[in-house]
């Protein structure tokens, strides 16, 4: 009994922290030179209870390499106090992506509003979650 309790405890341990997921194709839109673009995009809905987000399937489980090592790549927001945008979007800027505000449909909420950085690529992660990953490497 005691040895199961063991392995159960270090499986519990060495298990991956992961969200509940749900990927699968969306219904999008956003502005690009004054004309509206709707498109169907495959997405990944990551319901983290605090900070929900929506990331491509290539970045899902923070897995693409802009996600990865903030600590070894930190981020100095110093020299954009005057530039206008979200810390999501200078995080973004600084990380070589392009971000974007677009919308997205729900089918019980209809649609919402959204920002996502972009990468070359073509993979892409909502702004919230670079805030997140970042934080504690901030250099204000």
């Amino acid at each position: 009994m005691l040895r199961i309790n063991i392995i159960l405890l270090l499986a519990i341990i060495t298990m991956p922290f992961s969200f509940a997921q749900d990927c699968r194709k969306v219904d999008i839109k956003y502005t690009n030179k004054a004309k509206t673009v709707k498109e169907k995009l495959f997405a990944c809905f990551v319901k983290d209870k605090r900070n929900p987000y929506l990331v491509s399937k290539d970045c899902l489980d923070d897995k693409c390499s802009y996600l990865q090592h903030p600590e070894r790549n930190p981020i100095n927001l110093r020299d954009t106090m005057s530039e206008f945008g979200s810390p999501g979007f200078k995080i973004c800027h600084k990380l070589g992506g392009q971000p974007q505000i677009f919308e997205y449909e729900d089918k019980e909420r209809g649609w919402l509003n959204a920002d996502r950085c972009i990468f070359k690529e073509g993979t892409f992660v909502q702004t919230n979650r670079l805030e997140t990953i970042w934080r504690h490497f901030i250099l204000r």
